[in-house]
């Protein structure tokens, strides 16, 4: 939930609401890991192998990806006019899930474009740089909101048909999803990695800028490739075992 609320501050100090974003962003701070916390975290990422770095990542994002399918339940729920009446599906209450999900996502994703733009030596004060935050942010919601959306549906019918018999689930109906929900979200969260990676990079901004995709896709898998991995495994694992659950 820290990094909802601390992207929520700082969408408000971008927006020119100063007191209010800063008092978010000290709550997210406080609900967050501490920079020890961190330190230690990091210096086990160096000792993993990159499976072990991969169930670490994995773990550590079961909440985020937990309260983004919640966001898609509630959504539902409220659009469709209840957990039942979303069970039921149709458009109203798809359309409910996509902007549950979606309003869970935009703030998590523009509190980490934020860092990685700090990171990148950029003035987070510049209107120019605000913008690519804004638009990067958005990108990375809407590549990540349809697997999420849809293990959020896939929990809602699950809701309304809770008292079905076990024995109907079988491998052979339940594989496919498992796979297709597990590489859609490994998909979306190597992307929304490696986006704040290209756009706040300074070395690979300034080939993105040019269009420059040969010298660009070598020097994101130089540079980056570990990370996108590890992004990528973690969102299989996380997909489809969600998927697998519901």
């Amino acid at each position: 939930g820290e990094s909802v609320v601390g992207g929520v501050g700082r969408g408000l100090q971008m927006l020119g609401a100063e007191g209010a974003g800063q008092a978010l962003v000290g709550v997210g701070e406080f609900l967050g890991p501490s920079a020890a916390d961190e330190a230690r975290d990091a210096a086990i990422r160096e000792r993993q192998g990159l499976l072990g770095q991969i169930g670490t990542a994995a773990a550590r994002s079961i909440p985020t990806l937990g309260l983004a399918i919640a966001g898609g339940v509630g959504g539902g729920a409220l659009f469709a006019g209840g957990l039942r009446a979303a069970a039921a599906g149709g458009a109203v209450a798809r359309a409910g899930q996509l902007a549950g999900v979606s309003a869970t996502i935009f703030p998590m994703e523009v509190q980490s474009s934020y860092t990685a733009a700090q990171q990148g030596g950029y003035d987070v004060n510049d209107p120019e740089v605000r913008l690519d935050i804004w638009a990067t942010a958005a990108t990375k919601t809407l590549a990540q909101t349809l697997p999420e959306a849809f293990l959020a549906g896939a929990f809602s019918r699950a809701f309304g048909t809770a008292l079905r018999d076990a024995s109907r689930r079988t491998i052979l109906n339940t594989a496919g999803p498992i796979v297709g929900v597990g590489s859609a979200e490994a998909a979306a969260e190597t992307f929304a990695t490696l986006a704040d990676r290209v756009m706040f990079d300074p070395e690979l901004r300034a080939e993105f800028n040019e269009r420059d995709w040969a010298a660009l896709a070598p020097l994101i898998i130089e540079k980056y490739g570990e990370e996108g991995l590890v992004a990528a495994g973690a969102g299989f694992l996380l997909g489809g075992g969600f998927r697998a659950a519901i």
